[in-house]
């Protein structure tokens, strides 16, 4: 456990209101593919190509986004004077993993242009055994330097 001297604190939120809308979005969807499979005319051929994709599409799609929302964790780092501890939970599970001084390679900033809006920053966090921790998106590259800092001061001291 961490001291409470220097201790930096980052919530990288999985909400709970983006949850429920994925779950029942991913719930729709397979109502969808399950009534249309059930008006699916068989067996398949060429001319039905059509409808069995939109049925398998419905389904894959609503799987997909019902086990991201019941298993994406919701992460909270604790970076206290040479360690780090970052506490992952879901629904269904609690983790935690413990850095100590050695193990960290540093803290880099990374550049995200995978959203569709105006690119994003966030602040990674690497270890020697290859892991990555990414912190929460962030607007703007001053805001992403300035949790860099916050971080490397609780960490190095």
């Amino acid at each position: 456990m961490l001291d409470m001297t220097d201790i930096v604190h980052h919530r990288v939120p999985a909400g709970m209101v983006a949850r429920v809308a994925m779950i029942a979005v991913g719930g729709a969807l397979m109502v969808i593919g399950v009534q249309q499979a059930a008006v699916f005319p068989y067996p398949i051929d060429i001319h039905n190509g059509l409808l069995f994709v939109t049925v398998a599409s419905c389904l894959v799609f609503g799987l997909g986004f019902t086990g991201l929302a019941l298993f994406a964790p919701e992460r909270h780092w604790t970076i206290g004077r040479g360690r780090v501890e970052i506490d992952s939970d879901n629904p269904f599970r609690r983790w935690r993993h413990q850095f100590s001084r050695h193990e960290i390679e540093g803290f880099s900033i990374r550049k995200d242009n995978s959203a569709d809006g105006p690119p994003s920053w966030v602040v990674v966090l690497n270890t020697h055994a290859g892991k990555r921790f990414e912190s929460r998106r962030l607007r703007h590259e001053a805001d992403a330097d300035k949790l860099m800092r916050q971080m490397q001061d609780a960490f190095y001291g």
